[in-house]
């Protein structure tokens, strides 16, 4: 049995389209839109090259596909009719479409690619489907089985408080945080922004709510999401312009964003291990792609870990071919 995974576009902030191919519930094929469009995130594309190459590489039409699975469950109403008119323009014809939930195909996709039998999965990201994160403890027991610990619900985000002062520091988000973690290691951790981050015990942290603006105003992902106004008045540093030059000022912003991120990141992550006493740790979502708070993972009691490598959206189309969630219940076939 064939079983399609997607990530597709189901408004214009969707970023990083793909396609997976499992059969019989083994991963096959799997590539990012990016891959083959030749443009950097693909922001906002159906991944139809990324369909046709898995399908075209496994050397199976559409109609061997048993089902299409995709990730946002709360677009389900809308995005139903998008992928049908999508497959029905490209192929003429469109398998059964099932909506998962966007943080739970992260902790399954990551999971199912890790070398565990049992671990505790966390997801962190900006959002989809209404959460920031999500915990839980994942089994290959038969069948797959998954127990939801937490649930992050937005406001409150990690990746939104990283990706906010991403762009203070003149950086464009989803795409150049890494620039922002670079620029860590060049200064010193001088500013305190708890007011903008912090770990408020029990596994769970706050974010403050008035450092973005409001998301239902934004039209890409790419646009600036960070309220300047709002943080120049707490730090009292002006925001850099993306063209200025970079000064001992934004090294040392830099450092501080990404200490506090880390503190809050591992203390969550580590308040869940000993409430589990899970030995083994899997990581998924855009935040587990920061090397640098990852490095503090090797002082917690951990057996072993596992980081996805495609552990942001790009790696979204995996977790639902062997995902062990039940869909949302809209379904349907043509």
């Amino acid at each position: 049995m064939y079983i399609l995974g997607i990530h597709a576009a189901l408004n214009s902030q969707v970023h990083d389209p793909g396609a997976a191919l499992f059969k019989n519930g083994n991963l096959i094929a799997a590539i990012e839109e990016e891959r083959l469009s030749r443009t950097k995130t693909s922001l906002s594309l159906f991944p139809e090259k990324s369909i046709d190459c898995v399908l075209r590489n496994s050397g199976i039409s559409i109609r061997n596909v048993k089902m299409i699975g995709a990730d946002g469950e709360t677009w389900a109403s809308r995005g139903l009719n998008k992928i049908q008119r999508y497959l029905l323009s490209l192929y003429g014809y469109c398998p059964e479409i099932r909506f998962f939930n966007h943080a739970v195909s992260h902790l399954a996709g990551a999971f199912f690619a890790s070398p565990f039998k049992e671990a505790l999965c966390c997801s962190f990201d900006g959002s989809g489907d209404g959460l920031s994160g999500l915990i839980g403890v994942l089994s290959r027991e038969t069948p797959a089985r998954i127990k939801i610990l937490k649930r992050f619900n937005l406001p409150n985000s990690l990746g939104r408080f990283y990706s906010s002062m991403t762009n203070y520091l003149g950086f464009r988000g989803v795409e150049e945080e890494y620039k922002m973690m670079g620029l860590a290691a060049y200064g010193e951790p001088k500013l305190e922004l708890n007011e903008f981050l912090k770990y408020v015990g029990g596994g769970d942290f706050r974010s403050n709510p008035q450092l973005i603006i409001r998301p239902e105003n934004l039209t890409s992902a790419f646009e600036p999401i960070c309220n300047f106004a709002f943080v120049q008045d707490k730090i009292k540093i002006p925001p850099r312009r993306r063209n200025d030059p970079l000064l001992q000022k934004h090294f040392d912003l830099a450092a501080s964003v990404q200490k506090t991120f880390t503190q809050v990141y591992i203390q969550i992550i580590n308040y869940w291990l000993k409430k589990t006493e899970e030995e083994n740790l899997v990581l998924a979502g855009g935040c587990a792609l920061n090397c640098l708070a990852n490095q503090q993972l090797l002082n917690l009691n951990l057996k072993d870990f596992y980081i996805f490598p495609a552990a942001s959206d790009r790696g979204l189309c995996i977790g639902m071919g062997s995902s062990p969630q039940p869909s949302s219940g809209r379904s349907h076939g043509l």
